[in-house]
């Protein structure tokens, strides 16, 4: 009698397996993942001439949480919460952020969306021996991001984006800071 109901059980697991994998979507559902690259930062200020450690290149990682679908018609939506942090001279700077995005399925595999959203940075200012306290502001990010499904829970992609901001005011002199940043991505979809 005991082999029968493990036999029955096993049959019924392996049918109910069988049906959520053909049923499985890879871009439908809630995801957990990681992203690593480089970013590139860019301050204009109102001083000419003025040295504001310009042009300086970061290593950016971090992780994200989000949730995604695929309409019938092959559009893409999500919506993702991301905790990034960049690394770059002496200073670690953690960095949260809101995404939305928008595309298409061009194959049941592979989606390429353009993104949007909204980040909280915090900034320093530092130019001839002179290092001001760290001043915080809204970002907006657009960009573009391409996702590879490698199966139906394992998804790698590539992403870039560009943040700007409104001036941040360090005393008399205002800054207006950018960053382009290129990223490696990897989530797990549930």
């Amino acid at each position: 009698m005991k082999k029968i109901i493990r036999t029955a059980s096993l049959a019924a697991l392996v049918a109910v397996s069988s049906m959520s994998v053909a049923n499985a979507e890879p871009f439908k559902g809630t995801y957990i993942g990681a992203q690593a690259g480089w970013q590139h930062n860019h301050v204009k200020s109102n001083i000419r001439g003025l040295k504001i450690k310009n042009g300086q290149d970061d290593f950016l990682w971090g992780a994200n949480i989000g949730m995604s679908t695929v309409s019938a018609n092959g559009v893409f939506m999500a919506g993702e919460v991301n905790f990034d942090f960049t690394t770059g001279g002496h200073d670690t700077v953690f960095t949260p952020g809101l995404t939305a995005k928008l595309g298409y399925r061009f194959s049941p595999n592979f989606v390429l969306a353009a993104k949007a959203g909204v980040t909280y940075n915090s900034y320093r200012f530092k130019a001839l021996g002179y290092t001001s306290h760290r001043k915080s502001r809204f970002g907006f990010v657009p960009g573009v991001e391409a996702l590879y499904s490698v199966n139906e829970h394992n998804i790698i992609g590539l992403s870039y984006q560009y943040t700007f901001h409104n001036n941040i005011h360090f005393g008399g002199v205002k800054v207006k800071p950018t960053s382009h940043a290129v990223t490696a991505k990897y989530a797990y979809k549930f």
